[in-house]
């Protein structure tokens, strides 16, 4: 009975962390695609006049490096 009651227990635990991990991630997904970390690893590594593809909300967007730290957004 014992371990009846410790499986349950773990089962019922284990459940919950996944059903918050899955939330969190669905969260994340969700959310702010381009963080302030990675916006600036694009200003600094972009040459000029290079472009780039991202992909935003599921469509690609191409970006050009019009001047230091300029993007110019092309979208198609």
């Amino acid at each position: 009975m014992f371990m009846l009651v410790t499986l349950l227990m773990f089962l019922l635990t284990l459940f919950f962390v996944l059903y918050f991990l899955v939330d969190m991630i669905a969260r994340f997904l969700r959310g702010p695609q381009l963080t302030l970390h990675g916006l600036t690893c694009l200003r600094e590594e972009l040459k000029e006049k290079e472009p780039c593809v991202l992909l935003w909300n599921g469509s690609f967007i191409t970006a050009i490096n019009v001047r230091t730290g300029k993007l110019m957004l092309v979208l198609f």
